[in-house]
């Protein structure tokens, strides 16, 4: 075919197909390497928030609450405006229960302790703890007893009376005496003695301690009086304290 001519190629032309092929084949390489990076980052999130939710859940149940609006459970809440409920709460507003509550503006139970109503419970003005009375007999050696008035509840009084050397020997007596009005009912017993039942009285001495028995006694005891008012608790009496003659203490719930 001699019409046809054979098209000779020039180093320039040689040189233009090279770069292009060239440039081509770069370009596919980028392209796969963007990919592959691409996926690379997508799996490596998703790995890190799996492996991330794994050790929260595992250590959320010893995790504490600085401070939170509603909190449902908790092992300790410092702060909470709500608390439904939480092992120890130091501050709430609203706790509906609680284990140990600090400070507590409002709790849904706040009305009962160890499940009684605050009503089964005495008023705190209705407990007296008036302390130690040291008492010293005035003249030691006779047959007289030195009286001191200890404490007064509604309609009774409390009394100490002490004795050194009662009649000239070596035996000091101390015992507390409980006072009331006429028409009163009393009863006290000691530990290791008998229990006296005393209806229809206006008083008895109690406690009674003495250098020649017992140096240190105690009394547990309830008085009522014709109108109606109670008064219960402990007595004690001592002799031969180094603080003074006789030694009393006293604890009284009562009006």
């Amino acid at each position: 075919m001699d019409s046809m001519k054979r098209v000779s190629s020039s180093p320039t032309t040689l040189l233009a197909v090279l770069g292009l092929v060239a440039a081509l084949t770069g370009t596919a390489i980028a392209d796969q390497t963007a990919f592959t990076s691409a996926v690379s980052k997508k799996k490596v999130k998703k790995i890190a928030r799996k492996v991330a939710d794994a050790q929260i859940t595992e250590r959320a149940p010893g995790l504490s609450v600085g401070s939170a609006t509603t909190a449902d459970s908790a092992n300790r809440a410092n702060s909470a405006n709500t608390a439904d409920s939480a092992n120890t709460a130091n501050s709430a507003n609203t706790a509906n229960s609680a284990n140990t509550a600090n400070s507590a503006n409002s709790a849904n139970n706040a009305d009962k302790v160890d499940g009684k109503h605050a009503s089964e419970f005495a008023a705190a003005t209705e407990v007296h703890t008036p302390g130690r009375f040291v008492v010293n007999d005035v003249i030691p050696g006779d047959n007289g007893t030195t009286l001191r008035n200890l404490f007064s509840a509604g309609e009774f009084q409390f009394r100490g009376e002490c004795t050194r050397n009662f009649s000239g020997g070596t035996n000091d007596v101390a015992d507390v005496t409980l006072q009331g009005p006429n028409g009163s009912s009393i009863a006290f017993g000691e530990p290791g003695g008998s229990v006296s039942n005393l209806p229809n009285i206006t008083g008895s001495n109690m406690a009674v301690a003495s250098s020649s028995s017992n140096i240190v006694r105690s009394a547990h005891f309830i008085a009522v009086a014709p109108n109606g008012q109670v008064v219960a608790g402990t007595a004690s009496s001592e002799v031969n304290d180094s603080a003074g003659h006789c030694v009393f203490g006293l604890s009284v719930t009562g009006p």
